[in-house]
Order: structure tokens, then C-alpha cells, then sequence
């Protein structure tokens, strides 16, 4: 089920076992409009200790790891079970920036990673 994000930068909060996939799941509608079509954008999203880190622990990109459409959801961000192991247990902030044809820069959503330790073992 996809995160409605209504309003111009909608804060989500994701808990997670370190180990375990992260799915992230977004419909993009400004409040008043119809959902973004995404299809001819490029998103980039950084995952950092906080804020004012330089390098990113992890970053995605519609090359690898975001998926952009026109439907519902129209952001899909994947991080993969050997992506949050190699994260480590730790709390993050991450934000997704889109790009779209004429080269404006928005992000509209935003929030926070906490990866928790598991008992059992990774597969």
C-alpha cells in the first residue's frame, strides 16, 4: 500500500530489521492536484547518519533502486536485504529529490530510517 504524500513534503517514518528488504511505497498528489506522473522524471534519494553528513551510507536512483511511474504508487524505493544488513542497526534520514524535464528540483518526501536488530540469523 502506497504513503499518499498530499502536501509539498510529506515526513515518513520507516522501522525496519537490518537484514530485512525495505519497500517503500509513495503516491505523490499535491494537495488540490492529481497525482504526479513521474514517468519522464529522475530521482535520486541519499541515506545519511543526519543531515548535515557528507556522504551518503547508501543512495538510490532511478537507475537502481527507485521505480517511477504514472500510477498508484508512482515512487517505488527498494532497499534490498544486503543493503539494510550492510547499514548496519542505526537511525537514518532520507530524502527523495525528482528532476523533471525542464530541470526543476523538488523533494517531496522526506523522513527517517530506524534499523533494528533481529534475533534470527540473515538467510
Amino acid at each position: 500500500m502506497a504513503t499518499t504524500v498530499k502536501s509539498e513534503t510529506g515526513y515518513v517514518n520507516y522501522q525496519e530489521f537490518a537484514g530485512d528488504t525495505l519497500k517503500m511505497s509513495f503516491l505523490i498528489q499535491p494537495e488540490g492536484g492529481p497525482p504526479i506522473d513521474f514517468t519522464s522524471h529522475t530521482a535520486k534519494m541519499d541515506i545519511k547518519l543526519n543531515a548535515d553528513d557528507v556522504t551518503p551510507q547508501l543512495t538510490l536512483t532511478d537507475q537502481d533502486g527507485i521505480v517511477l511511474s504514472a500510477g498508484d504508487p508512482n515512487v517505488d524505493a527498494t532497499v534490498t536485504d544486503i543493503q539494510t544488513l550492510a547499514l548496519g542497526v542505526n537511525d537514518f534520514v532520507f530524502d527523495i529529490e525528482f528532476r523533471d524535464l525542464s530541470g526543476h528540483v523538488n523533494t517531496y518526501v522526506s523522513g527517517s530510517i530506524t534499523l533494528e536488530q533481529g534475533v534470527t540469523d540473515p538467510l
